[in-house]
């Protein structure tokens, strides 16, 4: 047993991780990016679930009101899916970037911080400039 080497047990993830973290967002066409590239940005998280009617609702109206963003808005899309096929499905028919799945911690950290539950989705969450939050009501 000695000779058995004990993998750490990494940190728990926190809010901060989402603007340092590196190459845990990716776009539509697979292109990774930190979460440094949040910075200076207005951050707009949407919490969706594949299948789920509000959510395609939500982000249809969100994609026409952003149709023409900002250059200082990011929208980061925030799984809620529970099964990596649904979480492809899901980001597949989302134009913006969203954290991967193997950031499962990260997001389900963001949901708890934010009381994103199942009842709650869709959801978003305005973050300014200076990652203060603006809102947790977006609807």
């Amino acid at each position: 047993l000695d000779m058995v080497k004990k993998r750490p047990i990494p940190p728990p993830p926190k809010y901060e991780d989402l603007f340092t973290k590196h190459n845990h967002i990716v776009d539509r066409k697979g292109k990774s990016f930190s979460g440094n590239s949040l910075m200076g940005a207005i951050v707009i998280l949407l919490f969706t679930r594949s299948g789920h009617a509000g959510c395609k609702a939500l982000t249809v109206a969100l994609y026409t009101m952003l149709r023409n963003p900002f250059p200082k808005y990011m929208v980061v899309c925030v799984s809620r899916d529970k099964t990596e096929m649904d979480f492809r499905r899901s980001m597949s028919a989302v134009p913006w970037a969203f954290l991967t799945w193997e950031e499962g911690p990260l997001r389900d950290y963001l949901a708890r911080r934010f009381f994103c539950y199942s009842s709650s989705l869709p959801m978003l969450v305005i973050i300014d400039r200076n990652r203060r939050v603006i809102t947790t009501q977006g609807k």
